[in-house]
């Protein structure tokens, strides 16, 4: 569980407490079968309320699932918006592409979460210079 901790806190925005308090109220994140449950299962995935013709609200967070997983992730994401990383800039793009504040960094704490999970399955740390899909060398 230690060494879970510390792949954890290898994330930006995540430290001595969140760590902790996201293992001690998730369980394992690697027994969440698929990206989307785990989000779902706290509470932080958007929910569109919309019915025919009439109700046409905008998309809010379910709020389902642990508070106290909401808040830490909360502060998770407001601390790593200090600096450049992943988070910070995929903020900043939301931001400027016309998304509210609020909005953003709810896909900030989506993100972080499913990180989290991916570095535990992983079991490798938090790399800023991680590029998913490399452009290629051709000439």
């Amino acid at each position: 569980m230690s060494k879970d901790c510390r792949i954890l806190q290898t994330i930006p925005g995540i430290a001595d407490v969140v760590a902790p308090t996201l293992m001690g109220e998730l369980g394992d994140l690697r027994d969440y079968p698929h990206p989307k449950t785990l989000p779902a299962y706290t509470g932080i995935a958007p929910k569109l309320r919309d019915s025919g013709t009439s109700v046409h609200e905008t998309a809010h967070m379910t709020k389902h699932g642990s508070a106290r997983v909401r808040h830490v992730l909360y502060l998770a994401a407001m601390a790593s918006l200090r600096g450049n990383n992943t988070f910070s800039r995929s903020y900043n793009h939301l931001v400027a592409e016309g998304k509210p504040p609020m909005v953003a960094l709810g896909a900030v704490m989506r993100k972080i979460l499913v990180v989290a999970r991916v570095l535990l399955i992983t079991e490798k740390n938090y790399d800023p210079n991680y590029v998913k899909n490399p452009p290629s060398q051709e000439g």
